[in-house]
């Protein structure tokens, strides 16, 4: 299956199209742990708020499979300067149930790997990919461990009923050792910190 996926960062909305867009909102609506409200407040309940989130320097990365289905998809925040560095926030990672053990996350994580390298040798600061998992979901605690976050202290989420507890993860990107090695780069979180330079 992982060598029928296709990758791709949804960075510019003008080169995202209504199907992808349209397949990331019905890929949503089948994650059971979030109520349609708990989806409007995340932006992932309706094309339009997905685009403009785009729009707003948010990034999503979607996985498709030979057919051009959307299976997975995850969003990340812009980044933002702190102490340890530079602080790139994941989160709504979302496989489909019919897809999942099929290596299709690790696809993603590996994008994701990439992209933070070059960030860390463009910036010359250290990036760290943070994120909330959910307490009651193990697989994707094993899943985090495994591509070498750590599961930290529980923290509360900003759901509408105000009861959504997650852990708190982190993984720090080291400079990749093969300068010469080619990477795609991440436009907009390279730009974004540039501006905020």
């Amino acid at each position: 299956m992982k060598d029928k996926i296709s990758i791709k960062f949804l960075e510019d909305p003008e080169n995202v199209s209504d199907e992808e867009l349209q397949g990331m909102v019905d890929l949503y609506k089948k994650n059971k742990d979030f109520t349609d409200e708990q989806r409007k407040e995340r932006g992932l309940d309706a094309v339009k708020s997905i685009k403009e989130q785009i729009s707003n320097g948010v990034e999503f990365v979607i996985a498709t499979d030979e057919n051009g289905k959307v299976v997975a998809a995850r969003k990340a925040n812009e980044p933002f300067q702190s102490g340890d560095g530079v602080v790139v926030w994941l989160n709504s990672l979302f496989v489909d149930p019919d897809n999942r053990r099929q290596g299709i996350a690790s696809l993603i994580e590996e994008e994701y790997t990439e992209r933070a390298q070059v960030l860390v040798n463009e910036t010359r600061q250290l990036v760290i990919l943070a994120g909330g998992i959910e307490p009651d979901n193990i697989p994707s605690q094993e899943a985090h461990r495994e591509w070498g976050y750590e599961i930290g202290e529980k923290f509360g989420g900003e759901g509408s009923d105000g009861e959504h507890e997650y852990f708190y993860t982190s993984r720090t990107i080291e400079p990749i050792k093969d300068e010469n090695r080619k990477q795609p780069l991440w436009k907009s979180l390279l730009s974004s910190f540039r501006r905020k330079k």
